[in-house]
């Protein structure tokens, strides 16, 4: 499943200070060279708490703007931005104090992680799904939750009535009722820790195969790459057509938001609302009716190989296609959830890519369990950690998560069909991201918890389960926040010794810990100011808890057996990627990637299908018409819009915040 990429690749700039330095200043200079510094370390954890702001105030006070939606994030763009401008000035003027570009990209890698746990399908999620079920039942509203409360894991949830009343109306002060959420909020750090074991052990297991033997493209990290090396000729800081893109696309997002202040402020639309046009059968079936083309999705879609960005706006239209043939012969009464199952075969589709690497790969995967239980040797070239260490944290996090679990009233059956559906779409995810960097990967209400209520049906699952099953949808709601695929990335980037591998485990977890602290304190302390479930704060507090306490209730009120419909679905969805993954391995130039259709039935390539053709289109004339020179230039294009782009965003959160304060 190797690709080759067509997209340049920055090269290694590695700063030598040979004749001109002393002994001392040599020895500052190679420090700086392992990336994982102590001053890269602070300022990791200082973005990690202002992220936490940013995070808060962008979600749940303005309402939508967050930067954690796409595969690349925009708050770490705009921070390596600035970080390697300060650092141009620092090299011209401070050379001893400038950075190197192993601590920009370690900078950028933590704060992406933690940008990750913080996103909109991770901790935004958590504290309404631990407490609403029981704010909800107390109000009278929904006073019929009352009765799956017994189910609910006390030690994991929030049931302090005053402590609830105080978050969701506020008026009120974190510290008098901090304590209620300490206890399960301890819990769910360990689970969030585990998580991150996990996927840092998995990632480091799979580097060898993914990073030096298959050589994958890794696109998403093509711009920290060029950003970070602001050295030599070339460089992305100094090119015209760069910063031209960029300008252009941060004053036209600009005059949006000078718009939504002032209507009298002319604007350029970047989306369309077709819902009017849409009205009717089979059109109104349509899952989402706001399409969008802005800068960031348009540079995001120019770094996917060109059969990738093909397969996701083709295997789109299919998708799109189901949904109206449903809705035209009537058997579709909603848009989720019901025929065609869109999700549950996008679900298989996932699952089969899975398979199809752990087949191919499962050579290596022998090789990689031989060294894990034979003699540990030391650790080959720039490796996080030896395949023992790895496998020795993978087993201890997942023996801990077994525990929670069981504790919480899961079986062991499920635990384990729970773990092994998960890990696979951590793997999927990963490889996505590694081989051909998917604008987004989302994945919407179809995650293991929900597939395993379908397969077994909840009326063979035990109500203590299936409470414990509704408690984990905080994680497992979406998957656009992913965060194995970044931390693959930061092992990629270590690449030519900018970056100590083995050191970025420990600075991993701990930026883990720091964000999720700070993250949690920010979000609860607006609650308590301003109310969670006041017009002051976005609805995002609680509609995930909403969701979870609505789909417990549903799964005990109307007990179902096993959902064969959607189990077919999951196989027609495993067996055609499968069977597009033969073809392409057997027709020379078969144009369709088998990632493509898996990825492409989610909710955000319904949203982005315009800005994905666009740069398809742009990207394939350029490269069979225009040339190296032209590409390069199309190229920085790209990277000027995603950069401009976010430049606007996160100035305009800040600017946004303070006049609404």
């Amino acid at each position: 499943m190797s690709h080759r990429t067509m997209l340049p690749r920055a090269s290694d700039i590695q700063e030598s200070l040979s004749n001109q330095t002393g002994p001392c200043e040599r020895q500052a200079v190679d420090a700086r060279q392992r990336g994982v510094t102590a001053r890269a370390l602070l300022l990791a954890g200082v973005f990690a708490v202002l992220g936490s702001l940013q995070m808060v105030v962008g979600v749940f006070l303005l309402g939508g703007r967050d930067p954690s939606v796409f595969s690349l994030f925009q708050n770490a763009v705009f921070l390596l931005l600035v970080l390697s401008l300060l650092n141009r000035y620092l090299k011209a003027r401070f050379a001893r104090w400038a950075f190197s570009q192993g601590e920009l990209l370690t900078i950028y890698v933590l704060v992406s992680i933690s940008t990750a746990l913080m996103g909109i399908d991770m901790l935004q999620v958590l504290p309404g799904v631990i407490s609403y079920p029981f704010w909800g039942a107390s109000g009278g509203a929904h006073a019929d939750w009352v009765q799956f409360h017994p189910h609910l894991p006390s030690w994991l949830t929030v049931q302090n009535e005053v402590a609830l009343r105080g978050f969701y109306l506020g008026g009120a002060s974190l510290r008098a009722s901090v304590r209620p959420w300490l206890y399960p909020l301890l819990w769910w750090l360990g689970v969030v820790v585990s998580l991150v074991v996990i996927m840092g052990a998995m990632s480091s297991l799979v580097r060898r195969r993914w990073v030096e033997e298959e050589k994958l493209a890794f696109p998403i990290i093509q711009l920290p790459l060029h950003l970070s090396a602001t050295a030599g000729t070339g460089a992305l800081l100094s090119s015209p057509v760069f910063w031209t893109s960029c300008v252009a696309a941060s004053v036209l997002l600009s005059l949006q938001s000078l718009h939504r202040l002032q209507p009298a402020v002319p604007f350029l639309p970047f989306h369309w609302d077709f819902s009017v046009a849409a009205a009717g059968t089979p059109w109104e079936a349509l899952r989402w009716k706001t399409v969008y083309w802005n800068p960031f999705v348009l540079g995001l879609a120019f770094m996917m190989p060109v059969d990738m960005a093909l397969s996701m706006w083709v295997f789109n239209l299919f998708w799109k296609g189901q949904v109206m043939l449903s809705s035209h012969y009537g058997w579709s009464a909603s848009t989720k959830g019901d025929l065609p199952y869109l999700e549950e075969q996008s679900f298989g589709a996932y699952m089969g890519i899975a398979v199809i690497l752990l087949w191919l790969d499962r050579r290596y995967f022998r090789l990689v369990l031989r060294e894990a239980c034979g003699r540990a040797g030391p650790l080959r070239g720039n490796e996080a950690m030896s395949s023992r260490a790895a496998l020795i944290a993978l087993v201890a996090a997942g023996a801990f998560l077994v525990f929670v679990c069981r504790r919480g009233g899961l079986s062991f059956p499920t635990i384990l069909l729970f773990g092994a559906i998960y890990l696979a779409l951590c793997l999927t995810i990963a490889r996505a991201r590694a081989q051909l960097g998917p604008p987004t990967h989302d994945l919407h209400w179809a995650g293991p918890d929900h597939v395993i209520t379908g397969l077994v049906g909840s009326r063979g699952i035990a109500p203590r389960g299936l409470g414990m099953l509704s408690l984990l949808f905080w994680f497992n709601r979406a998957y656009r926040t992913h965060p194995m695929p970044h931390m693959l990335e930061g092992l990629k980037l270590s690449e030519g010794g900018r970056i100590v591998s083995r050191r970025l485990p420990l600075a991993v977890l701990g930026v883990t810990i720091v964000a999720y602290l700070s993250f949690l304190w920010v979000y609860l302390h607006f609650g308590y100011r301003l109310g969670a479930e006041t017009p002051r704060m976005s609805a995002w507090t609680w509609y995930p808890g909403w969701e979870t306490a609505q789909r417990l209730g549903n799964w005990l009120a109307n007990p179902q057996g096993p959902d064969f419909r959607m189990a077919g679905a999951i196989a027609w969805g495993a067996v055609s990627v499968i069977v597009l993954m033969a073809a392409r391995l057997a027709v020379p130039g078969w144009p369709l990637h088998p990632i493509g259709y898996a990825f492409s039935a989610g909710l955000a390539t319904d949203a982005f299908l315009p800005a994905i053709f666009a740069s398809w289109l742009a990207k394939a004339l350029l490269l069979r018409y225009g040339g190296l020179r032209a590409f390069r230039a199309g190229l920085n294009t790209a990277f000027g819009l995603m950069v401009g782009e976010a430049v606007a965003s996160n100035v305009w959160t800040l600017i946004l915040w303070l006049v609404r304060t």
